[in-house]
């Protein structure tokens, strides 16, 4: 009868996922400021502020290797987020894995999604009264590329503006 060998979770890890050393968890936790909730990453700290830690040649995200030495294995289609949204944080008790569409809605419920609709986008070409008079030109029966070219925008973006799939705000 064949024996059923346990799930070994190393066998899908990536290289800097395996044979953490105590030399290597040492250099990592002394670059930790403990606080009384967040452990404060004090070294190389890049986008975003996130911690950034060297193991096997490779930056890590610093919270990402918390996670592993506190749980291990990081499965490749989750992240590792953060209750305390502060992102040099990397207190394992603040730590929990989720995919992408968890973290925008964690965004999204925690209020950090700054509004940047409309004329409030630092990209924006259009301002509210422009997306307005658009969609007026439209009702009077002017093509899209005309409409594009008095705005000098693409008529992708006229189309998108009329049929409300951008500026649905206004």
């Amino acid at each position: 009868m064949n024996e059923i060998k346990p799930y070994d979770p190393s066998k899908h890890m990536k290289p800097w996922e395996t044979d953490i050393n105590s030399k290597i968890k040492e250099r990592f936790f002394s670059k930790i400021e403990k606080t009384d909730t967040c452990w404060i990453w004090n070294s190389v700290r890049l986008t975003g502020n996130y911690g950034y830690f060297k193991y096997l040649g490779k930056y890590v995200r610093a919270h990402r290797m918390s996670y592993i030495l506190a749980n291990g294995h990081i499965p490749d289609n989750l992240l590792v987020l953060h209750t305390c949204d502060n992102p040099p944080c990397v207190n394992p008790e603040h730590l929990y894995l989720g995919t992408q569409k968890d973290n925008i809605k964690d965004k999204f419920d925690r209020g950090r999604n700054p509004n940047v609709n409309g004329s409030k986008n630092p990209v924006s070409k259009l301002s509210e009264n422009e997306v307005l008079k658009i969609r007026e030109l439209n009702k009077e029966k002017y093509s899209n590329e005309i409409i594009a070219k008095m705005f000098s925008i693409d008529s992708s973006a006229v189309s998108l503006i009329i049929n409300r799939k951008r500026w649905k705000h206004i």
